[in-house]
């Protein structure tokens, strides 16, 4: 399948996919906006136009954000929406546009080919809002997965710094978890996973749109939040540490005390901006670009700063205590 093209080309493809699709448009999934682009003397320019996920009665980035997942896959992916009584298949396409990562976006109406009447839409609305989340959801501690992490982070921390919020990222590690595994088992294992998973979303029960918690690896955490002071978070993280032997993880009668430890950073307001793989800037119209920052984020470096503050805390939970920055 083709992927790589000029200004020219693009322009007649989308127009002959247009007599197939209900939709076709080309979104910069790293600020999720749909993007135009023009060509004038010689120079491309791509301008952010609308919100990708608006057309969806969304508020923001979905869930199961195929257009984030092509990107990072540099493939094709499609999924299901489901809206005003219509079922949409869509497809996403990793496009090079004069050596421009954008993803296109193709959607088509099965209304007719799907719909049997049986179901009411709400029961299908459902069907589709569960389906969405299977995709994006560990099943035993109902955190997302890893991949959640690259798809939605850049997005999150920018949608904070655009409205003067502090942005926090942290890592919360069950140290005794490998102990547990071998000395109770799978069982004993799932269990303590899910009580800390329980104990840790709460930390997120007021803390604005963007604030997620989803696997690291096998026994590390990731949250990612605003809102909220950093003293606050600081406070929060560390009543979870210091009462994480109180969890109510019980195997075979016995009491299963996770012990954990944490580790986490502030981003200050104002201070963020989409950061292009490679460090590539955004090849958008000056004007439609967001007010120069100080600093920039890059999924990566952040992961990396933070797991060195969680190593840095030691095994003991009051070890964090003098971790936190």
């Amino acid at each position: 399948m083709k992927y790589y093209y000029t200004y020219t080309e693009l322009q007649s493809e989308m127009s002959v996919l247009q007599n197939t699709f209900a939709i076709v448009r080309l979104v910069d999934p790293f600020i999720c906006h749909t993007v135009k682009i023009s060509m004038a003397d010689g120079i491309l320019t791509l301008t952010p136009d609308k919100p990708c996920y608006s057309v969806w009665d969304k508020k923001q980035q979905c869930v199961n954000c195929i257009s984030a997942r092509a990107m990072k896959s540099k493939t094709s992916c499609t999924k299901f929406e489901y809206m005003q009584d219509h079922i949409y298949q869509i497809f996403c396409r990793y496009i090079l546009l004069e050596d421009r990562e954008l993803i296109m976006e193709l959607v088509t109406d099965i209304t007719g080919s799907v719909l049997n009447g049986e179901e009411s839409p709400k029961e299908i609305e459902n069907e589709f809002l569960f389906l969405n989340n299977k995709m994006v959801t560990d099943p035993v501690t109902l955190a997302y997965h890893p991949h959640y992490i690259d798809e939605h982070l850049i997005n999150a921390a920018a949608y904070s710094g655009w409205n003067s919020e502090a942005f926090h990222l942290a890592l919360i590690k069950i140290d005794n978890l490998d102990d547990i595994c071998r000395d109770l088992g799978e069982l004993a294992c799932k269990g303590v996973l899910r009580a800390v998973a329980d104990a840790a979303r709460e930390i997120l029960s007021d803390t604005g749109d963007g604030s997620f918690l989803a696997r690291y690896d096998e026994s590390i955490f990731f949250l990612a939040c605003g809102c909220i002071s950093h003293e606050e978070l600081q406070n929060r993280l560390l009543e979870l540490v210091r009462q994480a032997s109180c969890l109510p993880v019980l195997f075979h009668g016995k009491p299963v005390p996770p012990r954990l430890s944490a580790g986490f950073l502030t981003c200050p307001p104002g201070k963020y901006h989409i950061f292009r793989e490679c460090g590539k800037p955004n090849n958008y119209a000056e004007e439609q670009r967001p007010p120069a920052p100080d600093e920039y984020l890059q999924a990566g470096t952040i992961l990396m700063e933070v797991r060195r503050l969680l190593d840095a805390a030691g095994r003991q939970p009051s070890g964090i205590a003098g971790r936190i920055l």
